[in-house]
């Protein structure tokens, strides 16, 4: 900390230039957000939410575990706040 190690540094100075380049970062970050938001959208389709994003822009699965674990295909679906698996008509939480 400068301030305790320099007697010329002056802590209010510090602050205000931390809190300005804060204000100006989530400015700037809340327009590009905003922007891209409004341009190209920032979220999959819910068709490829529920086949997963891997599946339906890379052409494979990302995660096998669940298959490999029940020895059949898996579907995570979000219901609300909570997750759900459907593995052959079976819901396990």
């Amino acid at each position: 900390m400068v301030p305790a190690t320099n007697p010329d540094a002056i802590f209010a100075v510090q602050l205000t230039g931390v809190l300005a380049i804060g204000a100006f970062v989530f400015s700037s970050s809340l327009l590009l957000w905003a922007a891209l938001r409004v341009t190209v959208g920032i979220r999959l389709g819910v068709s490829c939410e529920e086949a997963g994003s891997g599946q339906t822009e890379l052409g494979s699965r990302a995660y096998h575990l669940l298959e490999e674990h029940f020895g059949g295909q898996a579907n995570s679906t979000v219901s609300g706040s909570r997750s759900q698996t459907r593995i052959h008509g079976k819901v396990s939480a």
